[in-house]
């Protein structure tokens, strides 16, 4: 067995040294590395079949980036109606956060 350190959220794994590749499931305890932040298109199906449904749907998947409709205007830079934002720094009324997988590659 091997001992190894993931290069996203810093915690040892270990692994058979026969190996050429690893996913790993973030699990450092801290939500800013452990979840990631995803568009939200539609009804999300995750890994493992699981239904997600966000209730935020939007139809136009060109439009994603448009969150805030004063972006840009003098209400947005005085701080009126300004969306939230998750704790990475994304616009939080268009992604959601699912739980980050890392693949390394070892060999």
């Amino acid at each position: 067995m091997v001992i190894r350190i993931c290069p996203h959220c810093q915690t040892r794994y270990n692994i058979d040294k026969n190996c050429t590749d690893y996913v790993h499931q973030c699990n450092s305890g801290k939500n800013v590395l452990d979840q990631e932040d995803v568009v939200i298109i539609s009804t999300q199906v995750e890994e493992f079949g699981a239904t997600i449904n966000t209730g935020k749907l939007v139809g136009d998947i060109t439009k994603q980036g448009i969150g805030n409709e004063i972006a840009g205007t003098r209400g947005a830079i005085e701080g009126e109606d300004v969306d939230k934002e998750t704790i990475r720094g994304n616009n939080s009324a268009i992604t959601r956060q699912r739980q980050h997988y890392e693949y390394i590659k070892i060999k």
